[in-house]
């Protein structure tokens, strides 16, 4: 039983990844009329943190006792600067609230899964500089690595994504499953921007 809420709670997250990169297509299409922009992106974004009280009263029944070490969303971003910046790619931190909070995730599996990624960034797109942004929600953390993307860069990043990602154990979208989150890209037409954003449940009672 406890396996099949967890497969149901990681449907439910892919769901959610949809309707969250809905919300931000809409938002980044600006001659949409803006009232109906707006009502429709409230509304998504609504139904998504119903989505998300969901997965994690699905998640809660169906833990068992051998669950990851604890990290810090503070220690994880502070481990993948410096992986990143090994590899010659320097990412800038905006603000962070509360760093301390904790999340049911093993340090390791998510640096080294996110630090991939970044790697990838460097040697496929020669990306040299891009922006950790992070955005915290009642039962969630939103981590957002984003970066400028050449024009010429186009056309290759969904093919690149698909990749960098990764479905796998090692990959970063494998590797926030695991751990009852999601990864997706977004390319985001306001500001010219590209995005790997990966949401992550913070730990109970943290």
């Amino acid at each position: 039983m406890s396996e099949s809420l967890t497969t149901l709670g990681r449907r439910l997250r892919g769901g959610l990844a949809s309707l969250r990169a809905a919300a931000e297509t809409a938002h980044g299409f600006p001659d949409m009329d803006p009232s109906k922009r707006q009502d429709l992106l409230a509304v998504v974004v609504r139904e998504a943190e119903q989505l998300g009280t969901l997965i994690d009263q699905l998640d809660r029944l169906a833990v068992t006792t051998d669950e990851p070490p604890a990290t810090t969303v503070g220690t994880l971003l502070d481990a993948l600067r410096v992986a990143a910046g090994e590899r010659g790619l320097t990412l800038d931190l905006g603000p962070l609230d509360k760093p301390e909070r904790t999340l049911p995730a093993d340090l390791d599996r998510l640096r080294d899964a996110m630090t991939t990624v970044a790697t990838s960034l460097r040697r496929d797109l020669a990306v040299s500089h891009g922006w950790l942004d992070v955005r915290t929600e009642p039962a969630h953390v939103v981590i957002d690595l984003a970066w400028t993307p050449e024009p010429g860069d186009h056309e290759r990043l969904h093919p690149w994504h698909a990749e960098a990602l990764g479905d796998d154990d090692h990959g970063l979208r494998g590797v926030a499953r695991a751990h009852q989150g999601e990864a997706w890209f977004n390319l985001a037409r306001n500001d010219g921007r590209a995005h790997i954003r990966v949401l992550l449940p913070f730990a109970r009672g943290a």
